[in-house]
């Protein structure tokens, strides 16, 4: 819910929004219906510059994983070892994955400016 300006009360979103919301969720396939309610973190073990690491990822993000890798023509510790060399010294291999991958689809859905927040990073 959003706070209004004034009182920073809750105020409720508008009726046409969430039904456009709610249809969107009706509509969408069965991983991201349970995603939503499990919780949906998996581990898996990929391999990072030749290194094995586990990494806790919701279901829709691993198939999203593997779904860039694939339009990437690459395998998913091949994707992986690209996006860990963006990552921060200290920074979380995971978040630096959802991030990136985010990045990557609003891209390709044609975005001009895909992520405005990558540039301070940079």
């Amino acid at each position: 819910m959003q706070k209004t300006k004034k009182t920073g009360a809750a105020k409720a979103p508008r009726p046409e929004v969430m039904g456009r919301f709610y249809t969107l969720l009706r509509s969408s396939d069965n991983l991201l219906q349970t995603a939503l309610r499990s919780g949906g973190l998996v581990s898996r073990n990929v391999r990072v510059g030749g290194r094995r690491t586990s990494v806790r990822l919701h279901a829709a993000t691993w198939e999203a994983l593997g779904d860039a890798a694939a339009r990437e023509q690459m395998s998913v510790d091949e994707f992986c070892t690209g996006v860990n060399e963006l990552r921060p010294p200290n920074g979380s291999f995971a978040n630096v994955l959802r991030v990136f991958l985010l990045t990557y689809f609003r891209s390709k859905a044609g975005k001009a400016d895909p992520c405005p927040a990558t540039k301070t990073i940079q």
